[in-house]
């Protein structure tokens, strides 16, 4: 296990939810879907290339180079037809009506969901583990983040450096640069909230207080 720094060169802007997006997150993520799509019999969590100590892996939050922030709204949740078995539901009247379709409530309901996009030269983590695999994991994924579908988040190249001397979960300041729960950590100086700090950060059910970086 050695430290390094991967950089990618963003092609396209990222599009992200309310993340810190941490490399162990962008992996597991990435593993998940090789599971999903390949029906592969895989643990994403235990195959993550990254070491860690006490549920903790030591990578950094994403690092942007010249970033430049903005919002971005999609408007989701309006599916007509599941399958081609309800389409004809939509496509044929009964009775000289169509199917009634409500954007307001019920399985067809419209919802807004809210992004921030950021416009970088290069996106970077700071880690300990298997860079060459962590690499490959990113070459293979070929985008990250959020609206990868609409085209955001496209990945150009991938670079590796020693990051000797540096340390992946605090900065030279005393802040951390990941959530780390407060039980673990007695050196940090940031401030504290209650996140999730190991994947799937999505499960709430495993926040607890850590201290948090600045807002990038």
């Amino acid at each position: 296990m050695a430290l390094f720094r991967i950089t990618a060169h963003l092609d396209t802007p990222l599009c992200l939810g309310k993340t810190y997006l941490t490399l162990d997150a962008v992996l597991y993520g990435i593993l998940s879907e090789i599971r999903d799509l390949w029906g592969i019999e895989t643990d994403p969590l235990g195959e993550i290339p990254l070491a860690r100590e006490n549920g903790l892996f030591r990578a950094s939050r994403a690092y942007f180079n010249n970033p430049v922030h903005y919002a971005a709204i999609k408007t989701g949740g309006i599916r007509l037809a599941k399958d081609l078995a309800e389409a004809p539901l939509f496509l044929h009247p009964v009775r000289g009506r169509y199917h009634k379709v409500s954007t307001v409530k019920g399985p067809t309901k419209a919802h807004l969901t809210r992004y921030q996009c950021i416009a970088a030269e290069s996106v970077s983590w700071i880690a300990e583990g298997d860079a060459s695999r962590a690499r490959r994991l990113l070459e293979t994924a070929g985008s990250i983040g959020a609206r990868r579908r609409d085209g955001h988040g496209a990945l150009g190249r991938i670079e590796i450096e020693p990051a000797e001397g540096l340390c992946p979960l605090i900065d030279e300041t005393g802040e951390v640069r990941r959530p780390i729960p407060v039980r673990l950590s007695t050196r940090a100086l940031s401030l504290t909230a209650v996140e999730t700090w190991r994947p799937p950060y999505w499960d709430i059910s495993g926040a607890e207080d850590c201290y948090v970086p600045r807002p990038a």
